[in-house]
């Protein structure tokens, strides 16, 4: 059986480069407890239960959980300055970047390795330009991106449920959709879309808030780790 031909891979950042779940959890206790420290007399599991509630009422990417938590409290719980707790929280959540958004070892070894091939390799991401682009510089793979190949909703003002998102990445990087991959963890978000332009999806099935949701299509591949897309590489495509 002779190898298919593959131009681009294109992937997806948050629970598929690196576990955005575990990082969130990691990030908003670190925020909450340094509230705590800072001025909230409350305990971790309270403040972390008002904190969901904010969570739930807001979009995604809302840049003032923070601030919101603060006005749901009880006055009677703040006992400092309320400026100072939530800066407490920023830098908090901040300095949990540096420690905990990390890309998967198997990842990087991935993206490294394809990029010294000689293969192109793109972005599709949901979310807000400037914060997307801040995870790439963090998990220290921007050199090995096309700089023609990177895609954000918020950009493009489409939304990844979208095929029109992924058949003008395509466009853009000027690229033919059957010869083109893309690599998610949502199969209603990274599949279903690009399925109906004919590009090659791969599920990448390891973990986040879309592990156990189906979608209307099959991928193509799915996977559960970066070694698992390795022996797919190697054995049905030539870059």
């Amino acid at each position: 059986m002779s190898k298919k031909p593959l131009d681009i891979l294109f992937f997806d950042i948050d629970d598929t480069l690196y576990s955005t779940t575990n990082f969130t959890t990691m990030a908003r206790k670190a925020a909450l407890q340094a509230m705590i420290q800072t001025g909230i007399n409350m305990s971790l599991d309270e403040l972390n239960n008002e904190l969901n509630k904010v969570i739930e009422n807001t979009p995604s990417n809302y840049e003032h959980h923070f601030d919101d938590l603060i006005k749901r409290l009880p006055r009677e719980t703040i006992t400092h300055r309320e400026t100072l707790i939530i800066s407490a929280a920023i830098v908090a959540y901040h300095r949990a970047k540096h420690r905990h958004l990390i890309i998967y070892e198997d990842a990087f070894h991935i993206i490294q390795n394809l990029y010294q091939q000689g293969a192109r390799i793109g972005i599709i991401s949901s979310g807000l330009t400037l914060k997307q682009s801040e995870k790439i510089i963090r998990l220290e793979i921007s050199q090995f991106l096309d700089p023609q190949a990177i895609f954000f909703t918020e950009e493009e003002g489409l939304q990844k449920e979208e095929p029109q998102l992924y058949q003008r990445a395509c466009h853009k990087a000027g690229v033919n959709p059957k010869r083109a991959m893309i690599i998610g963890d949502s199969a209603t978000r990274d599949i279903d879309p690009p399925n109906q332009i004919g590009m090659i999806t791969v599920l990448n099935q390891r973990s986040g808030k879309y592990l156990n949701i189906k979608g209307l299509s099959e991928p193509d591949y799915t996977i559960h780790n970066f070694w698992d897309l390795e022996e797919i590489l190697e054995k049905d495509f030539k870059i």
